[in-house]
């Protein structure tokens, strides 16, 4: 009994709400509520309002997580990689107009090319300083000098970048892409391109290194991507050889192809530090003797590799 009195009572209420709410809402002058009355119905309308967005807030955080989290879910699948978060995000920032910052980090490249290598059952690349250094010279030079190709216009090649910041390799490649907005999208054009694709995924790399370099144009901010891939010369330092084998021999036939390239870079070179000094433009001629000294070390050190090579191959003979 007493239960149904009480649901009684609550009807009551709950019609003389109605009552009230349609009242207020034909005749809002007949309720004359002071000025407090109205302040509190106010910041309860304000904690309301507050209330909705916490609760939608909280929904799309939970969202955002599931899409963290989500993707892959087999053997390989690591969590260092959250590619579908990063793939959404990317492809938005591509998509958008008048977007002027990357989207990415040189460490999310990285990333994307060592998921790649893992699902191919490739080892992974480690990041390494000198690379990285290389990578981003080879970026500013392109942008000075303003040319997009891996040998310039003077034929300074590639890997004199990487031999100037004091990295010997055995095997070097590099990719290089412009005017990408995101790591993935420009992951996404380098593994499209067979060639590009093939130094990704080359098995005899052990190291990489990463830039991104914006760069003004007339139709706004670009940006050069370069990708460094190298093993170290350490492993085949022919000093350490006790024969002349096959991969000394293909070492030292490299270098001697080294040695006439720098030859051309070093004649160039000096063409245009005349060019300059015609010109009288003294800041330029030292920027360019600096690259021209940079030129004549790494030639000295192709010679002491010409030399081992030469021991080398005379002790071999005398097996």
């Amino acid at each position: 009994m007493f239960k149904l009195l009480e649901r009684v009572f609550l009807l009551i209420i709950v019609a003389i709400l109605v009552v009230l709410f349609f009242e207020f809402k034909d005749h809002p002058d007949n309720f004359n509520l002071d000025k407090s009355v109205k302040s509190k119905m106010g910041q309860m309308d304000v904690l309301s309002q507050k209330l909705k967005s916490y609760i939608n807030n909280g929904i799309g955080a939970i969202n955002n997580k599931i899409g963290i989290i989500s993707g892959k879910n087999d053997n390989k699948e690591d969590n260092s990689y959250k590619l579908d978060s990063l793939k959404n995000s990317q492809d938005e920032n591509d998509n958008a107009k008048n977007v002027k910052l990357f989207a990415g980090t040189e460490d999310d490249i990285i990333a994307l090319i060592n998921k790649e290598r893992f699902d191919a059952g490739v080892d992974l690349l480690v990041k390494n300083k000198k690379l990285m250094t290389s990578a981003l010279e080879k970026a500013k030079d392109m942008q000075k000098n303003k040319y997009f190709e891996h040998v310039s216009e003077e034929n300074i090649q590639p890997w004199f970048f990487v031999e100037e910041a004091g990295y010997q390799y055995e095997k070097f490649g590099e990719n290089i892409a412009l005017d990408y907005l995101s790591a993935n999208s420009v992951h996404k054009a380098f593994m499209d391109s067979l060639g590009h694709r093939a130094n990704i995924l080359d098995d005899n790399f052990r190291d990489v290194g990463i830039a991104i370099f914006p760069t003004e144009t007339s139709t706004g901010v670009k940006y050069i991507i370069v990708e460094h891939f190298a093993k170290a010369l350490k492993d085949v330092d022919p000093e350490k050889r006790e024969k002349y084998s096959d991969k000394s021999k293909k070492f030292c036939k490299l270098q001697k192809e080294k040695k006439a390239e720098v030859k051309k870079m070093i004649k160039n070179q000096q063409r245009v530090i005349d060019k300059f000094k015609e010109e009288i433009n003294q800041k330029a001629v030292e920027e360019e003797e600096q690259r021209l000294e940079a030129m004549r070390k790494i030639k000295e050190k192709i010679n002491n590799y010409l030399d081992d090579c030469k021991e080398l191959k005379r002790k071999f003979k005398k097996k």
